[in-house]
């Protein structure tokens, strides 16, 4: 019922490095102590529970975790992370509107316990991955993707991708 607006400039650290971003919405449920984060987006796409299980998507997870440390400062009491949601603004039927993100293929009609297990899990997965990923990269480790759908989720956003030859190394 209350919209309040909270500005916090300390950044997370997850492991050794410090992160820093703003967040769209986060819905909180004081009775449960719980907290749901939303992201507007304006195309209709929202993340696969494939995309967030092998950590090609980390933006929600991440949201989770800094909305929990940062309500449960706020409010100086601790608040769990309940849900992950993206609203849709593309203006279509079938695309406009609240998706829930989940681990799982429905994410519709789960209970509180059920919702909080999959966020907790959401923001494990994403903590191990940035970790590997801090840790590939401080190695000089930069992999070419092996995903089967690399093209579709990781290639089309590439600004490399008319020179690279990666069809050609996997092939």
């Amino acid at each position: 019922d209350n919209s309040e607006q909270i500005s916090h400039k300390k950044e997370i650290k997850i492991g050794e490095i410090k992160l820093r971003g703003k967040i769209d919405r986060i819905d909180v449920n004081p009775g449960e102590k719980t907290l749901k984060v939303l992201d507007y987006k304006l195309s209709g796409a929202s993340p696969t529970a494939e995309d967030l299980k092998t950590g090609l998507s980390l933006q929600l997870p991440l949201y989770l975790l800094a909305a929990k440390e940062l309500i449960s400062a706020h409010f100086k009491d601790e608040f769990i992370p309940a849900g992950a949601e993206i609203f849709s603004l593309k203006y279509s039927e079938k695309d406009f509107g609240i998706k829930s993100i989940s681990l799982k293929r429905k994410g519709k009609n789960e209970s509180l316990d059920v919702q909080i297990q999959n966020a907790e899990e959401m923001i494990k997965i994403c903590i191990e991955m940035i970790n590997n990923y801090v840790s590939d990269i401080s190695q000089g480790k930069f992999n070419l993707s092996l995903l089967n759908n690399r093209e579709t989720k990781i290639c089309r956003y590439c600004n490399f991708k008319k020179v690279c030859r990666i069809q050609d190394v996997n092939s």
